[in-house]
């Protein structure tokens, strides 16, 4: 008995050490790390020799009669947010983002001729902005940028990344740390970051993108999932994610990545938000030979690591002297008794199908939307319509069609609500008014205007 009493009392006095030594070391607090904000900067697709054609077997410029486009036909597209990977010692070359950010930009065979619909007509035509030529641009403030080239990227319903690279490093910013989520960091603060309010300037350009103005949102992480079929690994968060955020990192306490912001879905009463593991960037990294750094563990995860074992084996070790004693007074009772115990089973979450609209405009930066009980309002008015346009988006009715999901028939139908432009499939057919059209899933119809793409999507 006595020597069950000194064992109980080493491992008490283990614990006690380790606690005491554990306890005067200093704790970091959870804060937002401000140098990433020298890693993120703004990438937006730039167009040149732009103007308004009307197509009449060929293309016709009509800029004498409704004006020129941009500032003298060139000028900002589409933008969005990203960051800096490398060595940190070393200038950076290499930045990621969104592809929906730039696959526009890839689409025109990555800086050819291209045109858009405006969904405005003249003298009974269509008219299209067109441009000859484009390019990629990192911005480090209003008029310092670089050209950027595609390395690689994904597609914007699967791996929604991009790896870009520019000609030779820049001293303007510096590369981030990344590091890989685990399981135990469901419920730690994380922050988005980047520059949501680009969303408003889309077409038009931004005055403001230097560092001072990156918008920080913080929020926890929710849980971590896989797409239905694509199996992209995506991190679910109540961190914001507003318009042009997309493609900015989202960040632990050391300022580490731990994903790439991409997209909200947003429920009648609910908004999630969404960021695509980091572990989907390494990935592609690594299979383009791109440079990278993996940062530093959480110092607190680790803190508590090493009281939970302390404590872990100090229980165990007592637990097993305990049930030594009592094993040589009954006998083999106890290991009937174990064999006879039941093992709990394992619960298993349920899996459905979630169909969901996704934006491809601008505008949203590919918001996706749950459709639940009702069908989904489309249009510019936003006291009704859960996917709202701005006033005066080209193309667009105030309440311009409908979308609802017939679980029955596993199909979307799309209604047009008699809009003045139209509701089209992506072949060009215009739907009729009050008609409802099935779509599958993975199929695309636009509002008025090829800028204003909707998919729908069941995951």
């Amino acid at each position: 008995m006595k020597k069950i009493v000194k064992k109980i009392k080493a491992y008490v006095l283990v614990l006690a050490m380790v606690a005491s030594v554990i306890g005067v070391m200093p704790m970091k607090a959870y804060a937002y790390d401000d140098e990433v904000d020298t890693g993120v900067a703004v990438v937006a697709w730039y167009v040149y020799d732009a103007e308004y054609c009307i197509y009449a077997d060929g293309f016709y410029s009509i800029a004498d009669y409704v004006g020129e486009w941009g500032d003298d036909g060139e000028g900002i597209m589409s933008s969005g947010s990203g960051f800096f990977v490398g060595a940190l010692d070393e200038n950076p070359e290499y930045f990621v983002t969104n592809c929906h950010c730039v696959d526009d930009y890839i689409a025109s065979d990555e800086g050819g001729f291209g045109y858009m619909e405006t969904g405005y007509t003249y003298e009974g035509y269509d008219i299209y902005l067109v441009y000859e030529s484009s390019e990629i641009r990192i911005y480090y403030s209003e008029d310092e940028y670089d050209v950027a080239y595609i390395v690689d990227s994904g597609s914007v319903d699967k791996v929604d990344l991009a790896i870009l690279n520019i000609a030779d490093p820049t001293e303007e910013r510096h590369a981030l740390a990344l590091c890989e989520p685990t399981e135990d960091m469901v419920g730690e603060e994380v922050w988005a970051v980047g520059f949501p309010g680009l969303g408003e300037n889309d077409f038009s350009g931004a005055s403001y993108w230097g560092v001072n103005d990156i918008t920080v949102t913080s929020g926890s992480i929710n849980r971590f999932v896989k797409a239905s079929g694509s199996g992209v690994e995506r991190i679910q968060m109540d961190a914001v994610i507003q318009h042009g955020n997309s493609g900015g990192p989202l960040v632990n306490e050391d300022g580490c990545v731990v994903g790439i912001n991409t997209n909200g879905w947003i429920e009648e009463n609910e908004q999630n938000y969404y960021a695509i593991n980091v572990t989907e960037l390494i990935s592609m990294l690594d299979k383009n030979d791109v440079p990278y750094v993996m940062g530093k563990s959480n110092v607190g995860l680790i803190v508590g690591i090493v009281i939970g074992a302390v404590a872990l084996v100090a229980a165990v070790a007592v637990v097993a002297v305990l049930m030594t004693k009592k094993g040589k007074s009954n006998g083999n009772n106890t290991s009937a008794k174990a064999k006879s115990a039941a093992t709990p089973a394992m619960a298993q979450a349920a899996t459905s199908k979630m169909p969901m609209l996704r934006s491809m405009s601008p505008q949203h930066n590919g918001a996706t939307y749950a459709i639940k009980n009702q069908a989904i309002m489309i249009g510019r008015d936003a006291a009704r319509c859960t996917i709202a346009y701005k006033e005066g988006t080209a193309g667009v009715s105030g309440m311009h069609c409908s979308v609802e999901w017939k679980a029955e028939m596993n199909e979307f139908l799309v209604t047009d609500l008699k809009s003045s432009y139209g509701t089209y499939l992506m072949s060009g057919q215009r739907l009729q008014p009050n008609v409802p059209h099935r779509l599958k899933a993975g199929d695309s119809f636009y509002v008025g205007d090829k800028a204003n793409v909707i998919r729908v999507e069941v995951n």
